[in-house]
């Protein structure tokens, strides 16, 4: 019995490659099977992994036509997947080698839908400085992500391992688009049908961020920021027409999440002129979606407001300084009302009125 599927996107990582499946073909979990997907590589990629899979018969290799992808490649990984459980681990990075097999272990033990670890090393810092227990159930939902604590599943695809059935049963792929946080969409809607999860933090995951990864690529130019984040809107389009679907009563949670991402990226652009560029399609979001009150906070709720009540990117900057303006008299003047009684009190003891009235009026002018 195959017990993980461990599915790698391929794509242009020749000097990586060698170091993330020599961390997969010597796991301590030896019943698995590993599916790379080379998604048109230009440098030497595919010809490392037929080299590795000459030296092992558990990988499997899917070559797409052309280029379509990260989440389009895992979905060819798991379409034709046969394991118990599904592992998604990037080609640039690599794990621990008993990473499979201490998540594997706490998914049986608890029959778990999703196991995540927080044991996750970003260029070799850890991202996550907690003092770890070996392993637990966990109660983690959209409503309660457990930010902050040990439960936290973490957003991203690859620090997990996902009961296959529950995949398919929930038609859990991902978006099929070139670009964008598909992550994000496929975590909101993994949370959206309540799995049961747990955590290992045994397991630990080594992530390498580039500095010619497509993230860092992103904010260093406002034109791939800008197709990004257009590609977000439909990610969160995407999470959005599930939920309505699937748990319409869990929409709203949906709706801040998708809100507050847009917002984020919005704030992203250091070119103004494409920023307003985006304000069409993130002002389209807002008229589109109706987003209660109580569900964001105070400053969240009003950037809402100011976008959707706004006419265009021009109209929206003048609300937003208008607003910015006023909330900072407001503190000028609990400053100052705070001074001013600080000020009273010194000169209280001065004991000749003349001087204490000419000192106050001096500190107060």
């Amino acid at each position: 019995m195959i017990k993980v599927s461990v599915i790698v996107p391929v794509y242009n990582v020749a000097l990586y490659l060698r170091e993330c499946l020599d961390s997969i073909i010597n796991q301590t979990l030896k019943e698995i099977e590993i599916i790379c997907i080379d998604d048109c590589s230009t440098d030497n990629s595919y010809s490392i992994l037929e080299e590795y899979k000459n030296k092992d018969n558990r990988i499997k290799l899917i070559k797409h036509e052309e280029n379509r992808g990260l989440g389009p490649a895992r979905n060819s990984g798991l379409k034709v997947a046969k394991g118990e459980y599904i592992s998604f681990i990037d080609s640039d990075d690599y794990v621990s080698l008993d990473f499979l097999e201490n998540l594997y272990y706490t998914a049986k033990k608890f029959n778990s839908d999703v196991v995540n670890t927080l044991s996750i090393y970003k260029n070799n810092e850890k991202l996550f400085n907690y003092t770890f227990v070996e392993d637990n159930i966990s109660e983690v939902s959209i409503i309660d992500e457990k930010i902050d604590t040990i439960e936290y599943l973490f957003m991203t695809a690859w620090n997990k391992i996902y009961y296959r059935d529950f995949l398919l049963a929930n038609n859990l792929f991902f978006m099929d688009i070139k670009s964008g946080p598909e992550d994000e969409d496929f975590y909101q809607r993994i949370l959206i049908n309540s799995p049961r999860t747990s955590y290992n933090h045994k397991a630990i995951y080594y992530y390498r961020q580039r500095k010619d990864s497509i993230i860092n690529k992103l904010y260093l130019d406002d034109n791939l920021l800008l197709e990004n984040s257009i590609n977000t809107i439909a990610l969160m389009e995407n999470s959005i027409s599930y939920t309505k679907e699937k748990k319409p009563d869990l929409l709203e949670y949906i709706l801040k999440r998708a809100f507050i991402i847009l917002f984020n990226r919005f704030n992203s652009f250091t070119n103004s002129i494409l920023q307003a560029q985006f304000y069409i399609y993130i002002h389209d979001f807002c008229k589109k979606f109706s987003i209660s009150r109580n569900i964001l906070n105070d400053h969240e709720y009003k950037c809402y407001l100011y976008i959707n009540h706004s006419n265009d990117y021009n109209d929206y900057i003048i609300k937003y300084l208008q607003q910015n303006i006023y909330e900072i008299n407001i503190k000028l003047e609990k400053l100052n009302q705070k001074y001013s009684k600080i000020v009273n009190k010194i000169c209280w003891f001065i004991p000749i009125r003349k001087l204490r009235d000419k000192v106050r009026n001096n500190l107060l002018s």
